[in-house]
């Protein structure tokens, strides 16, 4: 401190730390070379060689490692632990644990970065790394920006939960449930049908809200055999070429029914008709009865009064007969 003017509340260990400080104060510095180029710099903690060692103004910065926050100049509220841990940092905010974590990070603020050499090539800002090596695709990667987070692996969790408490999803057994009233998603091989089965725990399952919404199956559907009048199955399901069908045949049984009714009058005339016939039938069945008793006066034997041939005679005369 050498070039000390109104520094206050300085604590230094080390060979040539706060060197250059002119006016920075309540900083601390353990080792060689611990904040050396500090002029204005307040409220830092810098321990490990040549940690901070280019800091000028920056302030508010923990920087815990060898080379720690090494080429930081102006950046402040950084904190770093590791060794060379934000080595070319001038951002603000920023977050580093892990040997050489946000290594080549120049300019990016608001930035999390944990483990060995997490996030050692982002240049950009607001970004979460946590990985165990310098990779691109590390195990969980967020965007504070839009508040996107990736997982690149596998995420196992018990239930997620609404800010209320009730679950938004858990998993019971082998099925996954979906809200309060839980829609459930079971795989075929824990299923009792064998299939893969998609319900409700209410035992209600609507598809879409409203008559705008479709749902299409590529494949084959299977739908219960109807037991009730409000099953599936017992619904009227119409395309064109069913409306078509459907027209023709009431078309048909109408012009049926028309000409059963036209036959029906038929019959009915045949009917009277029939009637008619019968009544002059009696008639002449009563004419008839008549006659026969008119045939049977009239009928005389009598013997030849002369033989022909040897035989008789008889004689039918008309009218009446008389003794």
């Amino acid at each position: 401190m050498k070039n000390n003017t109104s520094g206050l509340n300085n604590i230094f260990v080390g060979y040539f730390n706060l060197r250059e400080n002119t006016s920075g104060s309540d900083n601390t510095t353990i080792d060689n070379y611990t904040l050396r180029n500090n002029t204005r710099g307040s409220n830092n903690t810098a321990l490990g060689n040549q940690s901070m060692k280019a800091n000028t103004t920056g302030g508010f910065n923990t920087a815990v490692g060898d080379d720690a926050q090494l080429a930081n100049t102006t950046g402040s509220y950084n904190v770093s632990n590791g060794n060379g841990t934000l080595n070319s940092a001038n951002g603000d905010n920023n977050t580093a644990i892990g040997y050489r974590a946000g290594y080549t990070n120049a300019t990016g603020s608001g930035n999390v970065m944990i483990s060995h050499k997490a996030s050692y090539n982002e240049t950009g800002s607001n970004k979460l790394y946590i990985s165990n090596g310098d990779t691109a695709s590390p195990l969980i990667h967020g965007d504070f920006s839009s508040g996107e987070v990736t997982i690149n692996g596998n995420l196992t969790v018990t239930a997620l939960k609404y800010a209320s408490g009730n679950n938004m999803m858990r998993k019971v057994g082998n099925v996954v449930h979906i809200g309060a009233n839980s829609f459930t998603i079971e795989d075929a091989s824990t299923s009792s049908s064998g299939k893969d089965e998609i319900a409700s725990s209410i035992n209600e399952l609507q598809i879409g809200t409203s008559t705008s919404h479709n749902t299409t199956v590529k494949s084959t559907l299977t739908i219960q055999t109807p037991t009730s009048d409000n099953h599936a199955a017992t619904k009227s399901y119409v395309d064109t070429t069913t409306n078509a069908n459907t027209l023709s045949i009431n078309t048909s049984i109408t012009s049926n029914t028309n000409s059963i009714n036209l036959h029906t009058t038929d019959i009915l005339k045949n009917s009277n008709s029939i009637q008619s016939n019968t009544n002059i039938i009696n008639a002449n069945t009563s004419d008839i009865g008549k006659n026969k008793n008119g045939v049977s006066q009239a009928v005389t034997m009598s013997g030849l009064t002369t033989a022909q041939n040897g035989k008789s005679h008889i004689s039918i005369a008309s009218g009446n007969f008389n003794g």
